[in-house]
């Protein structure tokens, strides 16, 4: 498709890890994961994949997995797992907010420069503490309320896409309003040591 003329293609991978995709998607994780390392080298810039936040990974594999996708050129959506009556995971809850806050702003921090995975620091529960970055500067960065945006294909807002009306929100289909933007940066700022 890509030598035709496809502008991306999409390897949905969803987990971040080699267990959590074995536990939620089956076996294989080194075929598909290899195929989207490879595909990603051919097609430089032109391959995606999604990662679904709240599927039993750390934040620091989340980290990991989106720094190494974005080496390689990769554009990672970020998803929050979301229950769904009639399916295996259906008992299963969906990641809180604050830690889907942190996952976002890891991503916003890779894709956009400002900081790598190596730099981050992690809780003994692999939750992120730190991510390297001057308080001052990071609050600035995510005051904008980017970072908290529906990330992935260019365009695509994906409203109510992985969350219920009544909220929470986790992947704002719009800009911010100021408040909204000071609500998300304050509970990811009270969760960090900086």
């Amino acid at each position: 498709m890509l030598a035709l003329g496809v502008e991306r293609v999409t390897l949905a991978l969803d987990a971040a890890s080699e267990h959590v995709y074995n536990r939620v998607k089956g076996r294989h994780w080194e075929r598909f994961s290899g195929l989207l390392r490879e595909a990603a080298r051919a097609y430089p810039g032109r391959i995606g994949t999604h990662l679904i936040i709240g599927l039993g990974e750390t934040e620091a594999e989340a980290a990991a997995f989106l720094q190494e996708m974005h080496d390689l050129g990769v554009l990672t959506a970020l998803f929050a797992f979301t229950p769904v009556p009639g399916t295996a995971l259906e008992g299963e809850q969906p990641p809180s907010e604050v830690s889907y806050r942190r996952c976002q702003v890891a991503r916003y921090l890779i894709v956009n420069g400002l900081a790598r995975a190596e730099q981050f620091r992690y809780s003994a529960k692999g939750e992120i503490a730190s991510y390297g970055v001057p308080a001052g500067v990071l609050e600035e960065v995510l005051r904008t309320g980017e970072a908290y945006r529906t990330s992935g294909c260019s365009g695509c807002n994906r409203p109510f896409y992985n969350e219920r009306p009544g909220g929470p929100l986790y992947n704002y289909p719009r800009p911010l309003s100021p408040a909204e933007a000071e609500a998300a940066t304050a509970l990811v700022m009270a969760s960090l040591t900086h």
